[in-house]
């Protein structure tokens, strides 16, 4: 019975959270700046079980990394700021390790080419989209 007990116990302890849901997988910090991107990233990272958290400065997103403690970050490359959204994503994975899918355009993509975007794990392409905001997701983190 005891060991009935602990493994009860674990999973309680597994899929308990701030949110008290065993639908939770944890907070995405995400950077985009207009109001239409962050409905939009919202009700996709809702629906499957993440709550998200968003900046819409790079400052702002590198100083919420430690009070968030974001599972993944999302970071639109046009991030206005003092650095760039992808020198955001370098600072933030060097400092913390924490995953990055970074959002970007064709055009964005094509004036990269060739560049290694350090902590960048996945990309995503502008305008936001389920399909491929969720691929690029499940690349980093198995959802399930």
């Amino acid at each position: 019975m005891s060991t009935l007990k602990t493994l009860v116990g674990k999973l309680i302890d597994k899929f308990s959270s701030d949110e008290e849901s065993p639908n939770f997988f944890g907070t995405v910090l995400v950077g985009v700046h207009t109001s239409s991107e962050q409905k939009r990233v919202s009700a996709i990272l809702d629906s499957i079980g993440y709550r998200s958290e968003f900046a819409i400065d790079t400052s702002e997103l590198v100083n919420r990394i430690n009070v968030s403690n974001p599972r993944l970050v999302i970071i639109d490359s046009d991030l206005p700021g003092v650095i760039s959204g992808i020198e955001a994503a370098k600072t933030i994975y060097e400092k913390m390790g924490i995953p990055i899918v970074a959002l970007l355009s064709m055009d964005r993509i094509h004036s990269l080419k060739g560049k290694t975007l350090i902590g960048v794990k996945s990309i995503a392409l502008k305008p936001v989209s389920r399909a491929g905001l969720l691929n690029s997701i499940d690349s980093i983190i198995k959802v399930t």
